[in-house]
């Protein structure tokens, strides 16, 4: 059995949620309806009193809009990679970016503005 020492680090993931996602070559598991409340309840979780007292509203709506942004990313993602939104090669797309690329495309530079 081989043990890591603790100054080596693996990381088997990108820095990035969008690098990330990238990584998937499915969204077929994921219930995106589920995550259509996603904002609304961290908001209403984090606004309980026992959590009032360590996290702020600016920081609740900071932590809401972030994961709202995340599921609008992951949205977008796993309709453009859905078969009914590709065309062949044959049907003139070649040298195109597909649509999961085209999406992570605007994703990317949404992120920067």
């Amino acid at each position: 059995m081989v043990f890591l020492q603790h100054t080596q680090q693996r990381k088997p993931f990108k820095k990035h949620h969008t690098e990330q996602l990238k990584l998937v070559s499915s969204f077929d598991w994921v219930n995106l309806d589920a995550l259509v409340d996603t904002g609304t309840l961290i908001r209403e979780t984090l606004a309980d009193d026992r959590a009032r007292e360590f996290v702020g509203s600016d920081r609740i709506e900071a932590i809401a809009a972030a994961a709202e942004k995340r599921t609008h990313v992951l949205r977008e993602l796993a309709i453009a990679q859905q078969p009914s939104g590709l065309m062949s090669d044959a049907e003139g797309d070649a040298g195109r970016d597909t649509p999961k690329e085209e999406a992570l495309h605007h994703v990317e530079t949404a992120r920067y503005r």
